[in-house]
């Protein structure tokens, strides 16, 4: 599969610099399917996603929604509200 349909984790990592400045042109912006490091299920990584993140500063997800949930809560239980 080529880097816009699936991404792995050391791809992610290697292709992660290429993305974020393929994502400063927002015209050629799509959908990308992504690799969850926690779970392994692949995930869409959407252009409205894309920008938000981009408009942000942040870097290209690594877990999918429902594992970023499921950590952002286990942190809040152990360190309390973020």
């Amino acid at each position: 599969m080529t880097q816009e349909t699936r991404l792995g984790t050391v791809q992610a990592k290697v292709l992660k610099g290429q993305m974020m400045e393929g994502m400063t042109n927002t015209s050629k912006l799509q959908d990308k399917l992504l690799l969850c490091l926690e779970c392994g299920a692949d995930f869409t990584f959407t252009v409205g996603e894309q920008l938000y993140f981009l408009s942000k500063g942040l870097s290209i997800p690594k877990r999918c929604p429902q594992c970023r949930k499921r950590r952002r809560d286990t942190l809040v239980r152990e360190w309390g509200e973020l």
